[in-house]
This record gives C-alpha cells, sequence and structure tokens, in this order.
C-alpha cells in the first residue's frame, strides 16, 4: 500500500529531520530488547538454547512439574520424553550402550535415538525437527512428537506459555485472554506476538519525559511560541522565526484551528514523535506482506497498515481513541483528539472527516478503541 487517503493539507507534510538523530539514537537505546526495561522476562540463555521456566504443561488436565523444564531449541519446543510418555501411559527402557530409547504403549512401539532426527513408531520412520537431545541428563525431543508417537492431542499456547495434552483425545479449551486497549490487537496473528508489541509500547511510553516540540531541533523555542499565540507572519520571510513557526503549524496549525487546547495538542505531537521513533529506519520489502504492529517492531519490516497499527497502539497507551481508515492502496491510522478526527504524517496532523467513509473511498480497516467515533 502506498497511496495517502485523500484529506485537505493546510501545509506541505516534510520528512522527519536528520537533526532529531540524537532523540533516536537515545530512544532506540532505551528501547532495545537487552536493555534493562526488558530484564525479568523469565528467560534464560543455557547455551544457544532458550529456557523457559514459565511454561506450563498440563496433561489431562492435570498441571505437571518435571526436573527440567521445557526448551526452545531453532523455534522448537523441546519436553522431556520419560516423563510425558510414562505419564501417558507408555513403558521406556533406555539401552545405554547403543543410546536408544524405546517406547511402548497398547501395542505401539517407538524407537528412537538420542541425537538422531528419526525416530520410528511400528517400524515408520518419523522425521523430527530438531534431533532428539540429552540436556541435563533429561532427554528432550519436540512436543509434535509426542501426538505424532502416542496419538495424544498436543496444544501450544504461546499467549499463557502453556502446553496442553491429552492422551483421552478430549477436547481442549483454549487458555482465554483479553486485549488491553478494547478491542485493538494490532493485527497480531497471535497472543504471544500481541505480548511481545505491548512490551515495545510500553518501554516507549516511558520516554515521553524525553520528548521535546520539533524532537528537541533548533525550533523547540519557536514551537512553543507558536502555540502560545506568535505566528511566521509576524516576521520576515527567510527568517529563522519565519521557518520556525511555519513549521510548527504546518504540523499542529489543524489542531489549533480547530480549538484543541495547547496542553493536548504538545502531548500529542510529542506522543506522535514516539511512534516515529519506534518506526524510524524499518525498510518496506514492497511485497505487502507485512500488517501488523508486530511485523513494525520485531520483524522490522514496514508497510502502511503495519506503521499504522504502530501509531495506533502508542496512541492507544495514551488514553486516544484510535481506528485504522484504509482505500484500495493504503491505509492511515486517525486519532480522535477532543472530539475531532486527524490523521498524523510526517509529523503533520490533518483532520479527516470519518462520515461517509464509501462514499470516499474508505473503509474501517480497524474499529475505535471505544467502539464509537462520538
Amino acid at each position: 500500500m502506498n497511496n495517502k487517503l485523500e484529506h485537505p493539507k493546510k501545509g506541505t507534510q516534510r520528512l522527519l529531520k536528520s537533526r532529531r538523530m540524537l532523540s533516536v539514537a537515545i530512544i532506540t537505546a532505551l528501547l532495545l530488547p537487552g536493555s534493562s526495561i526488558y530484564a525479568n522476562v523469565g528467560v534464560l540463555s543455557v547455551g544457544k538454547n532458550t529456557l523457559s521456566p514459565k511454561h506450563i504443561v498440563e496433561i489431562d488436565g492435570v498441571t505437571q512439574t518435571f526436573s527440567h523444564p521445557p526448551v526452545s531449541i531453532n523455534n522448537t519446543t523441546m519436553v522431556p520424553m520419560r516423563a510425558i510418555f510414562e505419564k501417558l501411559g507408555a513403558t521406556i527402557t533406555f539401552n545405554q550402550q547403543t543410546q536408544l530409547i524405546t517406547a511402548v504403549k497398547d501395542g505401539t512401539t517407538i524407537k528412537l535415538t538420542i541425537g538422531s532426527k528419526t525416530a520410528y513408531v511400528n517400524g515408520k520412520a518419523v522425521p523430527l525437527t530438531v534431533k532428539a537431545q540429552t540436556i541435563k541428563n533429561t532427554t528432550m525431543v519436540p512436543l509434535r512428537f509426542v501426538s505424532e508417537a502416542l496419538g495424544a492431542t498436543v496444544n501450544w499456547y504461546p499467549e499463557t506459555m502453556t502446553i496442553v495434552i491429552s492422551g483421552r483425545g478430549a477436547v481442549v479449551t483454549p487458555p482465554s485472554y483479553s486485549f488491553t486497549y478494547g478491542n485493538h490487537g494490532y493485527g497480531s496473528a497471535n497472543f504471544s506476538q500481541y505480548v511481545e508489541v505491548m512490551k515495545y509500547i510500553s518501554a516507549a511510553k516511558q520516554t515521553y519525559p524525553l520528548m521535546k516540540l520539533d524532537g528537541g531541533g533548533r525550533y523547540e523555542a519557536l514551537y512553543k511560541a507558536y502555540l502560545n499565540g506568535d505566528r511566521a507572519t509576524n516576521y520576515a520571510e527567510g527568517t529563522l522565526e519565519s521557518r520556525g513557526l511555519t513549521q510548527a503549524e504546518n504540523d499542529m496549525g489543524a489542531l489549533i484551528d480547530n480549538g484543541v487546547s495547547v496542553a493536548k495538542a504538545e502531548e500529542a505531537y510529542k506522543v506522535g514523535y514516539i511512534a516515529a521513533i519506534l518506526l524510524k529506519g524499518i525498510s518496506n520489502p514492497g511485497d505487502g506482506t507485512p500488517s501488523s504492529a508486530y511485523d513494525a517492531l520485531v520483524a522490522k519490516k514496514s508497510d502502511c497498515d503495519a506503521d499504522a497499527n504502530v501509531s495506533s497502539a502508542v496512541f492507544d497507551s495514551f488514553g486516544y481513541n484510535t481506528a485504522i481508515l484504509a482505500s484500495k492502496n493504503h491505509a492511515d491510522m486517525v486519532v480522535q483528539i477532543e472530539g475531532k478526527w486527524y490523521t498524523l504524517a510526517a509529523g503533520s496532523f490533518e483532520e479527516l472527516s470519518v462520515t461517509d467513509l464509501s462514499a470516499r473511498g474508505l473503509y474501517v480497516y480497524t474499529q475505535p478503541t471505544t467502539g464509537s467515533y462520538n
């Protein structure tokens, strides 16, 4: 998507200025997953593997406790084979010399050699996504292999870090969850993606006290002067004052002309700048695939709807009512500020009517946070 939504312009849009690079560097450092903001999320490093002590394993409705928790290896969840197979009624034997594990249950025989990526179920080869291996004296196998080997029902719910296994083939009810701001999931494919997005948004929100008008550039004082009533027409064309006040009017004029309070106009500008920093430097692959805030923030792939979801999430976190409107080839976030709706492009707010959308070739891509445009 690359065509802008049509709306009246009070001034030309401008690109984010290079003088903001210092602020971007500071905020980016605060948002890096390795920073203190992301400490204590319950994930420990074990060599090249990720140990997840917060995993919950349920077998036939009973929460299990294992001597060794599940491990993520190459994006594959590995679980302790003996503990789970025995809970499901299988008998396990292990040949130390050949490293062969044999499991038998109800006429089904599973053979698996540690270090191999192939198991055998009643003589039929079953490929494993990750080889069976021993970690801290515990044999770990891919979670999906449990169902392939013993016919159990296995479900993985990343949103609650829960593995649900049913050896009786029972219908499993997924754990319930809810979004923080209305029904806005920001295009997330699953709740674990949503949780990851909200980590970025929460961290970004903490940077608000660092935000300055014009990103802290040379026009900071002139932006404040504009909000206090000064105008470019009071100065000769081409002067610093004229340029700075003109830029401030391009960015916030639509808000001020509609009677938005100075405090709210200043806040909205700074919140918009936080969203711009989150999206800065993210490339667009040009294939139309990025569509979620997760794509933009985590996968670092930009497109109009992915960017709109990021902006929506940022403004939502500050208590605004947002929605996403789209045309055939583009999507834009719109935000309600003191009763009226605005788009935000390259730092400039522009009023946009949310009535008669279809007549203008627009449709609602994401409903308002509050469920209402009023």
